[in-house]
């Protein structure tokens, strides 16, 4: 359950970086 939290935690980091990597 802990590996699946870490990895959601690791996809939204990912995604909200992504978001701002491509509106800059």
């Amino acid at each position: 359950l802990g590996c699946l939290c870490v990895k959601y935690t690791l996809a939204s980091l990912i995604l909200s970086m992504l978001t701002v990597f491509l509106l800059s």
